[in-house]
């Protein structure tokens, strides 16, 4: 069962009830409204995180106790229904929900895949010439104007064209 919202608040919160609601904002984190917790971050803009759309600057997680029932039926393509009180937060450029950056991209390279954040923007990956894995711009080993995930993959490919 869906407890809670998780989106743009301004969506949901019923219109009347908007301004009180924001006077509650004390910026990013946890707060009680009307005696429920709810939680939002800053986005630092409007746009789509990771298929939520953001009309206000925040996401948050909101009790559906607090939602105007018909608007949440209007928001149900660019929000998400949750089951739990989400971990939201918002830390090196990205938005994290549950420990995933979900206006990320994941870079795949060997280094990468065993630290705590590998989300890099999408503008800045490619990929490897040779094993075609998404790796960050910045992972890349340049050979011949080619991008390759690593000094391994970079031979092979080298081999396969001799």
């Amino acid at each position: 069962m869906s407890n809670y919202y998780l989106g743009d608040p301004c969506y949901v919160i019923p219109d009347d009830e908007w301004d009180d609601f924001c006077s509650y904002l004390g910026g990013d984190g946890d707060f009680e409204y009307k005696g429920e917790t709810c939680r939002v971050v800053g986005t630092g803009g409007d746009g789509d995180f990771g298929g939520l759309a953001v009309d206000s600057g925040t996401l948050g997680v909101i009790p559906i106790s607090l939602c105007d029932p018909q608007s949440l039926i209007r928001a149900a393509g660019h929000s998400r229904l949750v089951s739990k009180f989400v971990d939201l937060e918002a830390y090196d450029d990205f938005i994290w929900i549950d420990g995933e950056a979900i206006n990320g991209v994941e870079c795949e390279c060997r280094a990468c895949r065993y630290t705590y954040s590998n989300a890099h923007h999408e503008w800045n990956m490619t990929e490897c010439s040779e094993c075609y894995i998404t790796i960050a711009s910045e992972c890349a080993e340049y050979v011949n104007n080619h991008d390759f995930c690593s000094e391994d993959c970079a031979d092979e490919w080298q081999r396969g064209r001799v």
